[in-house]
């Protein structure tokens, strides 16, 4: 028979033996955040009592997506090892972090573009996208016995990217950035990436994932409020489904950001830095103040929606993206071939909004849309009007299959 405990005191457990191990105070307390926060809260939600492996499989099956995934893959095998064997120690893992060098003399260069891009305050992703890319095109001129900037031609540049085949456009944006560097600060007499200007990665269209208003209000019913973190997901999840607001915005939404008396949401977009005000309806505004009333704890953090444990600050993505999945999956609404994400809500308001004839402008004011480009988008999916717009094809004579003499007809 499986062994099984209380999660309770397997935390507590897996706690000695983590501090046993040698692992950071910080680590220490994520991997605790994570069981009790999340693993616990699955159970409870199931009607477990007690922990066993085949619990542990049910919630990564249930969490599969995340982008912590494997972070909480190896908090369940901690619980399964404190389970099967609880006086055997753990073994600190240690993870080895990827580098990407820059070496001789194009990649002391190559390291400076990336500083001036560090300068230029770029995010930190991109600033690994540089280095990565940069780091690839040094070791392949390296590897052709290219180590001086004198030696490297248009042709190096070319072969290097014509032999790739992911992630083409990331590479194309930083080898075209890379050689206008080398031209303007003279390490190259001319541009090698001048025939880089008129280049294009080809781009894949995108269909938006859309649900309908009847699945938007299956989702929601789904929600139960009375549940642990319910009143604070159902008032994000009308957020997006009623607003259209990115999660980015959700997640750093303010006190400050509502206007109770002008009953409007006044923000400054993350993504596109727009300000953007929509009006507060009455139902969003009801589902904000339920969550502050019974459920959101107290805290100096300004954010609305907070953390449900200490040290109760503003809630990350990954915890509305789990509470999404929750809801879509109690709702019974089928997602197969569809993007199940907050993102979808918004697409299908837009959708929604585009079939009861709004017109394009108040749809991409309303998504808060630097211009109606992006907003047409979601025209792709609005089969509806698509159809009304197709022309008939004329008629064919009945005659014209019984024609002794045709095109196809032989001599």
């Amino acid at each position: 028979m499986a062994k099984s405990q209380q999660i309770t005191k397997l935390l507590k457990l897996c706690e000695e033996k983590w501090v046993e191990a040698g692992y950071f105070p910080s680590t220490v307390a994520e991997f605790k955040s994570i069981v009790k926060s999340d693993i616990s809260s699955y159970m409870k939600e199931m009607g477990l009592e007690k922990f066993d492996s085949d619990v542990g499989i049910r919630y990564l099956e249930s969490r599969k997506g995340l982008k912590r995934w494997q972070r909480l893959c190896h908090c369940v095998d901690f619980l399964n090892a404190a389970l099967e064997n609880p006086d055997v120690p753990f073994v600190k893992r240690n993870i080895q972090l990827r580098t990407y060098d820059l070496y001789g003399e194009i990649g002391e260069i190559a390291q400076k573009l990336v500083e001036l891009k560090r300068k230029e305050r770029v995010t930190p992703v991109t600033l690994t996208v540089y280095r990565q890319v940069l780091s690839e095109f040094n070791l392949s001129l390296h590897l052709k016995g290219i180590d001086k900037i004198s030696e490297l031609t248009e042709l190096h540049v070319m072969e290097f990217l014509s032999s790739l085949k992911n992630n083409q456009s990331q590479r194309l944006f930083v080898i075209r950035a890379f050689c206008k560097y080398l031209y303007h600060e003279g390490y190259v007499k001319f541009e090698l990436g001048t025939f880089l200007e008129g280049v294009r990665s080809p781009q894949r269209e995108k269909i938006p994932s859309v649900y309908t208003a009847q699945e938007i209000e299956q989702i929601g019913n789904a929600i139960n409020r009375s549940s642990y973190n319910g009143r604070r997901n159902y008032a994000i999840f009308l957020l997006a489904s009623r607003l259209g607001l990115r999660v980015s915005d959700i997640i750093r939404l303010r006190f400050s950001d509502v206007d109770w008396d002008k009953n409007i949401i006044r923000i400054v977009q993350w993504k596109t830095k727009r300000e953007n005000i929509l009006p507060l309806l009455s139902d969003i505004g009801n589902a904000i103040i339920d969550y502050l009333q019974a459920e959101r704890p107290t805290t100096g953090d300004d954010h609305i929606f907070v953390s449900s444990r200490p040290p109760y600050t503003r809630i990350c993505r990954d915890t509305v993206w789990s509470a999404m999945q929750e809801a879509i999956r109690a709702s019974g609404v089928n997602v197969r071939r569809r993007h199940h994400g907050i993102h979808a809500m918004r697409h299908s308001l837009a959708t929604e909004l585009l079939e009861n004839g709004t017109p394009l402008p108040i749809i991409s004011s309303a998504l808060g849309h630097a211009s109606t480009a992006s907003t047409s988008n979601y025209l792709k999916v609005d089969m509806n009007r698509l159809r009304s717009i197709l022309l008939q094809p004329p008629p064919v004579p009945n005659d014209f299959y019984l024609q002794k003499v045709t095109m196809f007809a032989s001599d």
